[in-house]
Order: structure tokens, then C-alpha cells, then sequence
């Protein structure tokens, strides 16, 4: 049996892919000559070294797409500011036991998820006479042909060699600690001496584990993984210690780009909030990537400094006559605009700012049909007679799912929340406030369009049913989904579901499911399945009369009034207009 060793990317020679070529600024020159980088490209992660002698920092793309091509450049920009960032401001720093755990977390995922029976192998192994003989496999253990019992005994092996007081392939660490290094610097950290030490002793026992665990998996246990909860999130090290990209003075040589731009602005820490404030929603940031994307694709370049009002009002134009809506014009593409490019001049990367004062397209008025939004009573009775009655179709489909299927379509009947913000309740979310009990919505659970945090009283038909009985019974932790951190790829392109806690994907993969459910019994296409409740919901308060304040404080909606704003509405108020919405009587 031989020993498996993470394959390391090359650059082929020879090749049409597209290249990165970026000249490496003047006050991180001298810093970053002589590193050794870890460069996301795509899917791959490439070791780079910088020579002593280096001016431009130059590898290939791996891709000869031009769009794909794009997404990496911006990719790599992103990468290469934090490490700046932390070469320029290279003050140590010193991290508590947890974080460390933290940071062995990422590996421990990496190897753990790492599918190393395809790719690239390096397999060490003795041969007839003896000796230990190193070969590249080419398509991975597939093509090197070890079967499932060779594999487990592999990893068997690798992992007693990392739990060992000495690894024998890397007995001094040099090579662990040199790895661990590189990874925090893309990540602008730099940490004391005795932080170092704690880090690497915690990311071999998480190489460890990883191997222990792709050996469960081999011999063809796949039940869910134990280890994987003892690491703290990396958010907590993240959030706390990165410092802002640099802020690097350019040249004429050295053109900012509309990706670099956006991923300054991204990765700012006006953007990233704190624990108190959530900062840029993961959905807006998605939206503004493919803006900037669209933008340079309409100039046909991505030189920030070329760009002028008239070329940004043009892309406008021509996107209002391609037949995209006038709210996405206005609301999406000329707020993404607007607010980098603003942005921008305030932190004095551009002179001029050729957002400050944009044409704003005319709104067409279209034709509207009151209450086509909302549901019918029969419409109600029969989305809800549909959860109540619900029995699972297989024995394979998952328990939260069954159990969403059965209760967010009531909660949302009774409180027009979105289904989003049912849909990531936990267990401790459904408490006591005031002498009665609530659903608490915490941006922190997942996200909320308003940021804020507030509570909804539960409808007594809701307590009749036994929804209380149903989160007595459910296990600590989310109701509904399960979150999956371990799917995030901090150098994936930005989407609505990019998250490092790995709970947007599993929201949106619920809302697409329960829209399915709802549409099976409703099919007027012109409600939506799961928003309609939030337009029921309010139509039926205007029927039985609560007042606006009321109303939108169970759905933490902004006052209109500055009495309103300041002081919100009194909670004991919101439990007695909810006594007046009528139970739905389904049988």
C-alpha cells in the first residue's frame, strides 16, 4: 500500500487558454517577491511561486472561454488584493484556541470533501525489490486501479501517519506550516509565532480526521459526519482579523478594471457589516457581479478610468430596448452603478465619479388586476387541506422537507411573513415574548429583506394544531433545512445561494419546493405560490380592520410617521388584532 499526497496543479506548456497577466504593484513589490502563492483558478487552486525578479504576475486561466475567462481574471484580482493587504500591513496577530480550530476547519473540509479518486494522484508505494518507487496518476485512483477496500487502507495509512507524534513524510512541519502560511495570506492574515504553532498542531489532527473519514466513506459509510461539527465557522476569524484589500496607487500601465472595482467594493469593509449589522446582502452582490459583467460586455473594455456618463447612460438605453423591465433598469442595473461608482470617489480610487447624476428611464404604466395577487378562500383551504394531509412519497424523502411541507404553508396563512423567513426558523426561534408565544425572525438565521430582527405572535389555531407539540419533538438547530457549509467555494462566481454558512442554497432549494407543493392543488398562474400568502394576509387585515401601523410591524416594515419609526408598535397590540383573522376551517 502506498500513501496518497494532494496532486499540485502545473502549467501546461504550449497551450490557447487564456492567460492572467497583471503587473504587480510597486508597494508590494519587494513583499511579494520570493512568495509562494495559492491561487484559486476556477474549481483548482495553483501554486504559484513569484521570482525574485518578477514584475508581472502571469499563469493561465485554464480556460479558453472568454466569459469563464472573465469570472477567473476578476477571481484572481480578488485573491491577489487580500494578499496585499496582508503583505502591506503585516502585523502579527494573535488568535485564541477557537479560531484555531476554526482555521484547521477549512482543511479539515478540504481533504474531507476532496475527491481524490479523480484528477491527478501522486501515489507512493513499494515496488518488487523493495524499494519506494513515486508515480503521477493521470485520471486519479480510478485509472491507478485500487478498489474500495485498497482505498480505505490508503487512507487508514495517511491518516495514522498525520496522528503520529512525527509525520514521516514531513517530520518537521516545514511543509504543513509553509501550506498553512499561504493560505492566510490569501486571506491578508498574518499571525504570531504561537498562534502559527497551535494552528498547524490543530490542522494536522484535522487532516487526520479528514482521512479517517474518506476511509468510513470507502468502506461505504456515508452516514453523516460526526468530526465535521467540531470546528467553530471560519467567519468567526474572518469577520474579526481581515484587514481591507490595499488601496493601490496606479499608473497609466496599470488600468483599474470593472471586476477589480466590484471586488474592492465587495470585500470593503463598508460591505461586510458586523455581527450587529448584516452588511450587503449575498442576493445584491450577486446582482451587482452580473451588472458589472453586462456593463464591460456592452463597452467592450473594463477600464474604470475610460468610462463616461454617456457610456454608462448608453448601456442603460440599450438595456430598456432590449425589453428589460424598467424597475431591473432603474432598481437593479442603475443602483449597482450608481452605488460602486460612488463608493469609488469617496475612497478616492477614481478622480471623477461618471454616476454621480444618471438618466433615469421613464416608467411604462401596464395594466393591473386588483386581488390577481392574492389567494381565493377556496385557494386557501385547498393549499392548506393539501399540508395537513400530507404523507411522504417515499421513505428516502427527508424529514425536514416533509415537515416544511406540512407547517410553512400555516405559518405563512397567519402571519405573511415571506417564505424565506419561515422557512429558516430554528427551534430556539419559537419562544415566549410578552406572555405569548412568537416566532422570532433573525436576520442571523439566514437573511431578511428589512435586516432587522422582530417578532410575530403564533395565531391560536396554529397552537391548536400542535405546532408547539411539533418543535418540542424537533431536534436543536433549523426546523426546516440543513444547512451545507461544506458545498461553499469562496472562488465560485457570486450567486443568490453563494454562503459560507451554507443556509441560502438549502433556503432556496425549500422555497422551490414548496412553490411545487402549493402549485399542485393551485394552478392560477397569476399568484404566486408562496408570496400570495403575504398578499392574503394583508388583504385580510384591511378587511377586518387593523390598522396599517399594526400591519407592518408583522412584517417589520419602516413607519410612516416618525412617532411610528422611533418608537415601533407595542407587541401586547399586535397579539390582540391577531384574535380578529378568522381560523381556516379545512377538514
Amino acid at each position: 500500500m502506498g500513501v496518497i499526497r494532494m496532486a499540485r496543479p502545473t502549467r501546461r506548456k504550449g497551450s490557447t487558454y487564456i492567460q492572467f497577466d497583471r503587473r504587480i504593484p510597486k508597494a508590494v513589490l519587494d513583499r511579494v517577491r520570493g512568495q509562494k502563492l495559492l491561487i484559486p483558478v476556477g474549481t483548482e487552486v495553483v501554486e504559484k511561486r513569484i521570482s525574485p525578479s518578477a514584475i508581472h504576475l502571469k499563469l493561465s486561466l485554464r480556460t479558453d472561454d472568454k466569459a469563464e475567462g472573465k469570472l477567473r481574471h476578476a477571481q484572481i484580482d480578488g485573491y491577489l488584493e487580500r494578499v496585499y493587504a496582508g503583505l502591506l500591513t503585516a502585523v502579527p496577530v494573535k488568535l485564541t484556541h477557537r479560531e484555531c480550530v476554526a482555521i484547521a476547519g477549512v482543511f479539515y473540509r478540504g481533504w474531507a470533501n476532496e475527491a481524490t479518486d479523480r484528477g491527478t494522484a501522486t501515489v507512493t508505494e513499494l515496488d518488487e525489490d523493495g524499494n519506494w518507487v513515486t508515480t503521477t496518476v493521470e485520471g486519479g485512483l480510478i485509472d491507478a486501479g485500487y478498489e474500495p477496500d485498497d482505498l480505505a487502507a490508503i487512507y487508514g495509512t495517511v491518516s495514522g501517519q498525520m496522528s503520529a507524534a512525527k509525520d514521516p513524510i514531513d517530520p518537521d512541519g516545514k511543509e504543513l506550516s509553509a501550506l498553512v502560511a499561504r493560505w492566510l495570506l490569501g486571506i491578508s492574515l498574518v499571525i504570531d509565532e504561537a498562534s502559527m504553532k497551535i494552528v498547524v498542531g490543530e490542522v494536522r489532527k484535522a487532516i487526520a480526521d479528514a482521512f479517517a473519514t474518506k476511509q468510513r466513506n470507502a468502506l461505504g459509510d456515508y452516514s453523516p459526519d460526526p468530526k465535521a461539527d467540531r470546528f467553530p465557522p471560519i467567519s468567526e476569524v474572518s469577520e474579526k482579523h481581515s484587514r481591507k484589500p490595499a488601496t493601490v496607487t496606479r499608473g497609466k500601465s496599470e488600468p483599474l478594471t470593472l471586476t477589480e472595482l466590484f471586488t474592492r467594493w465587495k470585500d470593503s469593509p463598508d460591505q461586510r457589516g458586523d455581527a450587529k449589522s448584516p452588511g450587503i446582502a449575498q442576493s445584491t452582490i450577486a446582482s451587482y457581479s452580473t451588472v458589472f459583467r453586462q456593463l464591460g460586455e456592452f463597452l467592450k473594455h473594463e477600464e474604470v478610468r475610460r468610462i463616461t456618463r454617456d457610456d454608462i447612460e448608453g448601456f442603460l438605453k440599450k438595456r430598456r430596448e432590449d425589453g428589460i423591465a424598467q424597475k431591473t433598469v432603474v432598481g437593479v442595473d442603475r443602483a449597482a452603478i450608481r452605488s460602486i461608482f460612488k463608493w469609488a470617489a469617496e475612497n478616492r480610487i477614481i478622480q471623477d465619479n461618471p454616476a454621480a447624476t444618471l438618466w433615469k428611464p421613464k416608467a411604462r404604466k401596464k395594466a393591473r388586476t386588483r386581488g390577481d395577487k392574492v389567494f381565493t378562500e377556496d385557494e386557501c383551504v385547498a393549499i392548506l387541506k393539501h399540508a395537513s394531509g400530507y404523507q411522504p412519497r417515499s421513505n428516502r424523502e427527508d424529514r425536514k422537507l416533509i415537515a416544511a411541507k406540512r407547517w410553512v404553508p400555516w405559518l405563512m396563512a397567519y402571519s405573511g411573513l415571506r417564505v424565506g423567513e419561515v422557512a429558516q426558523l430554528r427551534k430556539k426561534d419559537i419562544e415566549e415574548h410578552h406572555g405569548h408565544w412568537a416566532m422570532a425572525i433573525d436576520f442571523n438565521a439566514g437573511t431578511t429583506k428589512s435586516k432587522g430582527t422582530w417578532h410575530v405572535p403564533l395565531h391560536s389555531h396554529l397552537i391548536d394544531l400542535g405546532f408547539l407539540d411539533f418543535v418540542k419533538r424537533a431536534r436543536d438547530g433549523y426546523l426546516f433545512i440543513d444547512p451545507t457549509p461544506e458545498r461553499y467555494k469562496a472562488e465560485a462566481p457570486e450567486s443568490r445561494t453563494k454562503d459560507e454558512r451554507g443556509i441560502l442554497g438549502p433556503l432556496k432549494t425549500l422555497q422551490n419546493d414548496l412553490a411545487e407543493f402549493a402549485r399542485e392543488v393551485v394552478k392560477r398562474e397569476s399568484v404566486p405560490p408562496n408570496h400570495g400568502w403575504r398578499h392574503t394576509f394583508i388583504s385580510m387585515c384591511r378587511t377586518v380592520g387593523i390598522d396599517p401601523e399594526t400591519q407592518r410591524a408583522f412584517h417589520d416594515h419602516a413607519g410612516e410617521t416618525v412617532s411610528e419609526s422611533e418608537y415601533g408598535v407595542f407587541y401586547p397590540a399586535m397579539i390582540e388584532v391577531l384574535k380578529k383573522i378568522p381560523r381556516y376551517e379545512v377538514k
